[in-house]
């Protein structure tokens, strides 16, 4: 059974963007100096976009179930009212 999930940084998808954003630098390291302005700071913008964008990710699911949940509630507590 996995664990509980009480951060983002419990996601795997963010502990692999993390991976990704190490990896990312490394490559940056290996490229010709001429492209420094350019093609790296697309690299390391995209590598760092994942793990920034997860954890809202998360709590934008979380809001839906919720909100989903106290609808589903609310209109159970209305039809048990006008079946009683």
């Amino acid at each position: 059974m996995p664990s509980e999930i009480k951060s983002y940084r419990d996601l795997i998808v963010w502990q692999k963007s993390m991976d990704l954003v190490v990896a990312s630098y490394e490559v940056a390291k290996k490229i010709p100096h001429q492209e420094i302005y350019g093609l790296i700071a697309q690299i390391q913008s995209a590598a760092v976009s994942i793990p920034a964008t997860s954890p809202r990710g998360m709590a934008e699911s979380i809001r839906e179930i919720i909100s989903i949940t106290s609808r589903w509630l609310a209109a159970r507590s209305s039809n048990s009212k006008l079946t009683s």
